[in-house]
């Protein structure tokens, strides 16, 4: 007796934010079956929510989606709604992506029904619930949109007699592995179609997956897939050590999108792999400007950090260096923060803001790094950039008091007085 089974875990596609979209979906299908499974399948919200062949509310078209018949059917949708959805979430923008997620889960269980009345009509009234057809909507479009892609599944064969038991985890081109899924899924239905006794909504997986295919190519996902797909194609160099051929493919990436953080990222490593520290940096301050600029401020500063490994001098644009500085100090970085507000003052002294983030920088060396050699030198450098001010004077007060606390070689333990208040002028 031989046995096989198979399950996708995962792509090669990064997310770029949370799904949020898809955790909804996810979450409501989760309290659908929970109270479904609560109040029991001939409960009254069962029957109101499920799609019924023979007697249908238009509603229950979409609700029955919510709606499953045990923990593995549920399971596995969500597995499949994770691993496709999020990144199609990712790339689509939610509203698109909800939008066809249940145009795909309406017209899906038509199919389904259609196929019932046509071949089985004596089952038109069982009912007909299951998000698989709208998640077969959602491999359509990931045919569309990353048929490039490599999808990473999980396998199990088995050879009972001969006592043969080989799990694997392998990678495959994902045009062929939808093309494959789709096509068992075809086979499976005509065999079943005249069948009374099949409870798999087979013809809702095909009907999905065709609505899914014909909305992604409407949608033009198929031209942005050739965009994306040279990024890809130099991560797979770079991945390779192929650092030249990495570096051209993303080069002409960028020729589109210009903006993608991401990509920066990646020109900056192979620049670095080629010895081009300055472009590797300048590569990486465009990264950390466009993540501020859109937001995403833990990824900023991730990209901020491998900056510093590579280029500690390397100063940021005076905007983002000030950002990134606020941002290292309210995420608890003050060794980092205070560093890259003493970068912003150094380097822009006639910026605006420049003596309070020097003076910002002396207080977390002094108060919470305990550091009052750096601090001293930080205040010495306010009162030689702006003399004959009230930011020399405040630098002066507190050089005193720095001198004091090592005469009595201890600690400054609590935060400085005065800062954010008249004499520490401005707040940054």
């Amino acid at each position: 007796m031989y046995y096989f089974s198979y399950l996708p875990i995962g792509t090669e596609v990064r997310l770029r934010k949370l799904p949020a979209a898809t955790l909804c979906i996810a979450g409501l299908n989760l309290i659908c079956f929970g109270l479904t499974a609560y109040f029991g399948r001939d409960s009254a919200l069962f029957r109101e929510l499920a799609f019924v062949p023979a007697g249908f509310r238009l509603h229950s078209l979409l609700t029955s989606t919510f709606l499953h018949a045990g923990f593995f059917h549920v399971g596995l949708n969500l597995l499949y709604l994770w691993i496709f959805g999020s990144v199609l979430e990712d790339r689509m923008g939610w509203v698109r992506y909800v939008a066809t997620y249940a145009v795909c889960g309406v017209l899906s269980n038509m199919a389904q029904a259609l196929a019932v009345v046509s071949f089985v009509p004596q089952n038109a009234g069982i009912p007909i619930v299951g998000a698989s057809g709208a998640i077969a909507g959602l491999l359509g479009l990931f045919l569309v949109r990353f048929y490039y892609v490599r999808v990473k599944v999980a396998s199990l064969a088995m050879l009972f007699f001969q006592g043969v038991f080989r799990a694997s985890v392998s990678k495959l081109n994902a045009a062929g592995a939808m093309l494959l899924w789709i096509l068992i899924q075809l086979a499976y239905g005509l065999a079943t179609s005249s069948s009374p006794v099949s409870m798999t909504a087979y013809w809702s997986h095909v009907g999905g997956f065709g609505v899914g295919l014909a909305l992604g190519l409407a949608g033009g996902l198929h031209r942005e897939a050739g965009e994306e797909r040279k990024f890809l194609k130099a991560r797979r160099y770079f991945e390779d050590g192929q650092w030249f051929a990495a570096m051209g493919e993303v080069i002409e990436y960028l020729k589109s999108r210009p903006l993608d953080p991401d990509a920066r990222t990646l020109l900056a490593r192979t620049f670095l792999l080629t010895g081009q520290r300055k472009r590797a940096a300048a590569e990486y301050s465009r990264a950390v400007s466009i993540e501020l600029e859109r937001g995403g401020e833990s990824a900023a500063l991730e990209h901020y950090e491998e900056l510093k490994r590579v280029a500690s001098d390397f100063v940021l644009p005076a905007g983002a260096q000030l950002a990134v500085a606020r941002c290292l100090e309210a995420r608890g970085r003050p060794d980092l923060a205070a560093e890259a507000y003493l970068a912003f003052g150094r380097t822009y002294p006639f910026k605006q803001k420049a003596p309070a983030a020097l003076l910002k920088s002396a207080e977390i060396y002094c108060a919470k790094l305990n550091d009052l050699e750096k601090a001293g030198e930080t205040y010495h450098n306010v009162r030689a950039l702006f003399p004959q001010t009230p930011w020399a004077q405040l630098a002066r007060k507190r050089l005193a008091e720095i001198g004091r606390v090592s005469a009595r070689r201890a600690p400054l333990a609590t935060h400085l007085p005065g800062w954010g208040r008249s004499e520490a002028g401005p707040e940054l």
